[in-house]
Formats: C-alpha cells, sequence, structure tokens
C-alpha cells in the first residue's frame, strides 16, 4: 500500500470507464490527492469520476450520478441533453476542493489579454466552405440521429475546420486568408523581438505554417519525445528562433516562457487543451505579458465554436466559481445545426 498517490493532471481520469482510471483505482493507499486546473474539462461528468477516485461511491454510482445531475435521452440514457440539480452537485463537491489561481498566488503574476482577430474568407474559400457545409446538411438529413450516428458528425465537420484553416488541406485552392492573416500578425510580433507559439489542432495543418514561416521550430505528434525538449531549448534560449509551431503533443507539460504571445490558429473544443495550451507560456517564470490571440474567420465554424466555448462557461461557473474556464460540454446535435447554419 502506497502512504500518498498525487494524481497530476486528473483530467486525464475524467472518463470512469478508461484504462488509466480503472488501473488507478485499484491502486491501494491510505491518502489520495488530485491535482488539475481545469476539473471541468469537458462537462460536469469529468468531476464524478475524479471524486469517485477521492472518496468511492461519494456521488454513488454513474447511472446515479447521471439520473441525478443529467438530463438525458429517453431512448439513449447515456445521450446527455443537458443539466440539473447543479447547485447541490457544486454545494457536495465543494468539500474535495482547494482552488487558487496563480493570480491569487502570485500578487505579481504577469496578465494574459486576450484578443479576438476576425478576417472574411475569400470567395474561393466560401464557396469551399458553403459546398462542404451543404454536403454535410444532405448526409445528416438522411440519417438517424443516434448516439451512433452523431459521434460520425463531428469527424465530418473537421472538413469546416480545415476549410478555414487552408483549402489546400482538402482543395486545390492554393491561397488561404487565415494563413494571410497569421503571416501579417506574425510580422509585428518578430519584428518587436518577442517570441510566439502557435498551435494548430491538425499537423498537416502545423507543417504548412512551418514551411512558410521564418526563424520557425515545430513540435507535432511525429517529433520523438527526447527531441522535443531540444526544440524547448532552442526556443528558450536563442535568440534567432521566435516561432515555435505545435500541435497538441506540445500543449502539456512544456515550460516555454521565453513566448510573450500564444496564437490558436484553430481553437479545440475542450477547455482543458484550450487553457494547457496558453499555460506553455503564462506559468509561473514568465515575467512579460502574455497576448493570447484567436483567429476567427467570420461566419464558420470558427465563430461558433468561440461563442459555445463562453456560452458553456456557466456551468464552470456555476460549479466552481471560475470565471477563467471556458468549456463545451461536447458536440451535440443542436451544435451540429447551429454550426450548419452560419
Amino acid at each position: 500500500m502506497f502512504a500518498a498517490i498525487i494524481s497530476d493532471e486528473s483530467t486525464r481520469i475524467s472518463n470512469p470507464s478508461a484504462k488509466t482510471t480503472k488501473f488507478l483505482k485499484q491502486l491501494q493507499t491510505k491518502k489520495k490527492i488530485a491535482l488539475t486546473g481545469t476539473p471541468i474539462s469537458n462537462s460536469p461528468n469529468d468531476l464524478y469520476s475524479i471524486i469517485d477516485w477521492l472518496s468511492p461511491r461519494f456521488l454513488g454510482t454513474y447511472y446515479q450520478f447521471l439520473s441525478r445531475y443529467c438530463i438525458t435521452d429517453a431512448r439513449y440514457p447515456s445521450m446527455i441533453l443537458g443539466y440539473q440539480n447543479l447547485s447541490e452537485l457544486k454545494w457536495r463537491v465543494s468539500r474535495f476542493i482547494l482552488r487558487r489561481s496563480k493570480e491569487e498566488v502570485f500578487t505579481d503574476f504577469p496578465s494574459k489579454t486576450i484578443s479576438n482577430i476576425v478576417f472574411d474568407l475569400s470567395e474561393e474559400e466560401r464557396e469551399l466552405y458553403d459546398n462542404i457545409r451543404n454536403l454535410i446538411w444532405e448526409e445528416l438529413e438522411a440519417l438517424t440521429i443516434t448516439k451512433q450516428s452523431l459521434a460520425t458528425i463531428p469527424v465530418k465537420m473537421l472538413r469546416l475546420k480545415q476549410a478555414t484553416d487552408h483549402p489546400a488541406l482538402i482543395s486545390d485552392l492554393k491561397k488561404s486568408s487565415k494563413m494571410e492573416t497569421l503571416q501579417e500578425l506574425l510580422k509585428g510580433i518578430v519584428e518587436s523581438g518577442e517570441k510566439v507559439i502557435i498551435f494548430s489542432q491538425f499537423a498537416e495543418m502545423a507543417k504548412k505554417i512551418f514551411d512558410e514561416t521564418s526563424a520557425s521550430l515545430i513540435i507535432h505528434g511525429e517529433v520523438p519525445s527526447e527531441k522535443r525538449q531540444q526544440i524547448v531549448n532552442l526556443f528558450n534560449t536563442e535568440p534567432f528562433y521566435r516561432v515555435l509551431i505545435m500541435t497538441e503533443a506540445g500543449a502539456y507539460g512544456l515550460n516555454l516562457q521565453a513566448a510573450s504571445y500564444v496564437i490558436h490558429y484553430d481553437s479545440p473544443w475542450s477547455v482543458a487543451k484550450l487553457m494547457q495550451r496558453e499555460d506553455r507560456a503564462h506559468r509561473i517564470g514568465q515575467t512579460k505579458s502574455v497576448t493570447v490571440y484567436n483567429l476567427i474567420a467570420r461566419k464558420t465554424i470558427d465563430e461558433y465554436v468561440l461563442k459555445k466555448l463562453h456560452k458553456k462557461q456557466k456551468l464552470a461557473v456555476e460549479l466552481l466559481q471560475d470565471v477563467e474556464r471556458l468549456e463545451a460540454q461536447g458536440i451535440d446535435e443542436e451544435d451540429i445545426k447551429s454550426i450548419l447554419r452560419i
């Protein structure tokens, strides 16, 4: 038996059926501590698994939890439509939570400013985007909406994100309005002597950015772990390297305080991933204010993801009084229809 087990980045055990969660629950210990900056990573459901590890069955079984705090589809009980009794849930879990923000612990901690850079697609890009959107509409109308069929739609909708990122990812078009917006933004940052981290969820997009920017480094899933630290060291210490391009492969655990700018070339659905990205630069040891830019193609899925994150912030506020954490609970049927109406 262990004297204590500390689960760092405990959002990784937010899925009660995950192998990591099941393995951790088998370990015997006298004391348990869960550390996370985003206890609500995808939805209030994330709290269940973490609390259940700390105090087994404190919130009942998972299905009892769903029945008490979630509004589910009568036909598909595991399909969550909304939430209920959140004030009660907040009161019940509050005894487990000790929350301290960086700003509370370090009174002189540098500020973080978030700005949205909104731009229009070109006529060719808009036509491509609309064609993809219409095709998904047709596929959606032909489907009987079930949990299984719904799960296939987000994969299709990645094409919409790719269309706004760079048409060349999915078509013969060569020019990208978002890439041009990025290059214009980078010019001012680099000329000022500052360093910047650029995030994209697509490895191919990250590679395109790397090809079209100078004085840059790149980390993605194909880069070996041992080489990643070498790249981080170059970025942190060498004045020549001012741009670091990363996928989610580099969003966890790397210290990149040399950067005072973070650019979300595209935004993830998960606030845990969003915050992990920004925390690569905005962390203890940072001496400069950090500016975060979101690149948003007007009247596209980019806009909707941003609005959805802000809307779902209310869940985190209700449960944790955590106004800094934004999150979507996942993509549902109404999300899909709303996106396709844009």
